[in-house]
């Protein structure tokens, strides 16, 4: 016989154990976005010499649009068809 010890955990601490996987989750991925932001504008500088005035025109364009996409439900469909414009071949967004 197999008896099974039901491990002891409160619904307050599984609310916590989320919270904090969300947490770290959200933290990984602004990682990864800060990473492949810091490889745009080196690409950028080092292949068609864009400065740093030009560099942070992109950036702050890219957190302007990031706001505009957190509210609209079509901004990824009209983001792929421009891409689509502009002959670049990505997988389109859900």
């Amino acid at each position: 016989m197999h008896s099974y010890i039901r491990p002891r955990v409160t619904n307050r601490q599984r609310e916590a154990i989320r919270a904090e996987m969300k947490k770290q989750a959200q933290m990984e991925q602004a990682a990864i976005v800060r990473r492949y932001m810091k490889l745009t504008c080196i690409a950028l500088n080092e292949r068609f010499g864009f400065g740093q005035k030009r560099l942070e025109a992109l950036t702050a364009e890219i957190i302007r649009m990031s706001d505009i996409s957190d509210s609209d439900e079509e901004f990824w469909t009209h983001v792929d068809q421009r891409l689509h414009q502009l002959g670049m071949e990505f997988l389109e967004e859900d």
